[in-house]
């Protein structure tokens, strides 16, 4: 089945071939995506369509898909919705394979005619041997391929890595690729299929299950149709790869803003809740919890734990420190036993007499000892009570506006002295420090951790949930 799977969406993941539909010398759509291939240095074949030029962007510019010599792999659709039934009866002629349909103004904008417009879509596509990516979507960022047409902005492909993402919604897909390349993770394939009148949510998540190169899976769902045959995929899926589910639509007016986003129909958000644990998926809110565990999910591979130490006032000391971050945790679903007598014992010879607070959470207090911070890390990496050290950097981050070569040296030398510690102690470590900091900074020192993998992030509450989620997604799959 899985190689079945892997044959059937060979031409979409990895086209030989794509054509635009659309394609302008214009500041529009069908410029943009061409210009993003070619950019990309797509090393397949590249064919603009538009009859009203000979060349666009210094390629040969064909007046119809039908007079392009060979059959196209994948055809992007990006002219008015009045005119795409006609585009759709010439990638018939072409035998095209796969037709990414860009174009709105279908069932989501809430009309009969948009909605039987809709219809007819996936009868010609059925008709003409091709299936349908959209109509109303951004299609499909293809970092595994070098090539992939995703968008109208200046989304820079990288390197591939193991995630693969489906979304209903092309702003939603675009923020994440976003955000979780900024932070160092990189993607096989991401999918905006928008309307779904055709492929769907489902298709392309038991595509990324099949995938060998798909480690995990996050998808942004505002509806699903085949219920059943998601549950029974999705349980499937969880017993070798993580799936996130972020489903759209939990209250009344966001199940009323889906429907006109997408013409999805959201249904019952309590019924997701419990349909999602039950088949062991991780259920995230928003778009930060789906890209924070994500994170854990890659760095924290295999975690079950639950007992966090947290160690703070690196930078300046307060006994509030203690409150919240256990109020963070404990919130979260995390415990915060007590160090043990030895561990303190260790400690206190690193910390100054008076501020410190040495049961959990540590406040190691603003002065002492030089160097002191990692002598303290791997000390409580020894406490067998303890299954993960979270570190709150925050305050030392807040003072890289002054001297700020000096405090990114050495903050990038803890993170090194940290990861040595972690893979010595068998023991993960988790970083935090706040996102004030100027992007070139912030770059920097995301990219250090990155190499010394160490998960980051900017609060500690944004933490404690990310380890939570992946802790009970790998004990409840070790349990099944």
């Amino acid at each position: 089945m899985s190689d079945d799977v892997l044959t059937q969406f060979q031409p979409i993941m990895y086209p030989r071939s794509i054509a635009v539909i659309g394609a302008t010398e214009k500041p529009k759509a069908g410029r943009r995506f061409l210009e993003t291939m070619i950019n990309c240095e797509y090393d397949g074949t590249l064919y603009p369509v538009n009859p009203d030029y000979d060349q666009v962007l210094g390629l040969k510019c064909y007046p119809n898909l039908e007079s392009i010599p060979k059959a196209v792999d994948y055809v992007i659709i990006s002219i008015p919705n009045n005119l795409v039934l006609d585009a759709l009866d010439d990638c018939a002629r072409n035998k095209a394979k796969i037709v990414h349909v860009f174009s709105a103004g279908f069932a989501e904008a809430g009309t009969d005619e948009g909605r039987q417009l809709e219809i007819k879509l996936k009868a010609k596509a059925k008709r003409g041997g091709f299936r349908i990516i959209g109509p109303n979507c951004m299609g499909l960022y293809n970092a595994a391929n070098k090539g992939g047409p995703y968008g109208i902005g200046e989304v820079a492909l990288r390197e591939a890595g193991p995630v693969g993402l489906v979304s209903q919604s092309g702003g939603h897909a675009a923020a994440l690729i976003d955000e979780l390349l900024a932070r160092g993770i990189r993607f096989t394939q991401v999918v905006s299929f928008g309307n779904g009148c055709d492929l769907k949510a489902i298709d392309f998540i038991e595509y990324f299950a099949a995938d060998p190169k798909t480690d995990i899976i996050g998808a942004y769902l505002e509806g699903i149709e085949d219920g059943l045959r998601f549950m029974k995929l999705a349980q499937e899926i969880n017993k070798t790869k993580p799936l996130l589910v972020w489903k759209g639509g939990k209250t009344g007016a966001g199940a009323e803003a889906a429907a006109s986003h997408t013409g999805s129909l959201a249904g019952s958000y309590d019924l997701w809740t419990a349909a999602i644990k039950q088949i062991g998926a991780i259920k995230v809110e928003n778009l930060e919890e789906m890209a924070d565990t994500i994170i854990g999910l890659h760095h924290l591979h295999g975690f079950t734990g639950n007992r966090v130490a947290i160690i703070g006032g690196v930078y300046r000391g307060g006994g509030g420190f203690s409150v919240s971050a256990s109020d963070a945790c404990v919130s979260a679903g995390l415990d915060v036993p007590e160090i043990t007598q030895k561990i303190r014992d260790k400690i206190i010879q690193y910390t100054a007499p008076a501020g410190a607070i040495l049961r959990n959470p540590i406040d190691i207090g603003p002065r002492g000892p030089e160097g002191r911070l990692p002598k303290i890390i791997n000390a409580v990496c020894d406490d067998p009570n303890i299954d993960l050290v979270i570190v709150d950097l925050t305050f030392l981050t807040s003072g890289l506006s002054d001297a700020k070569s000096r405090l990114v040296n050495s903050v990038l030398e803890l993170a090194d002295s940290i990861s040595d510690i972690g893979k010595r102690k068998n023991k993960p470590i988790v970083n935090i420090f706040a996102k004030h900091l100027d992007p070139d900074t912030q770059g920097v020192l995301i990219h250090g951790h990155v190499s010394a993998q160490i998960p980051v992030y900017p609060t500690l509450e944004r933490a404690a949930k990310a380890i939570y989620n992946v802790s009970r997604y790998f004990k409840n799959r070790v349990a099944g």
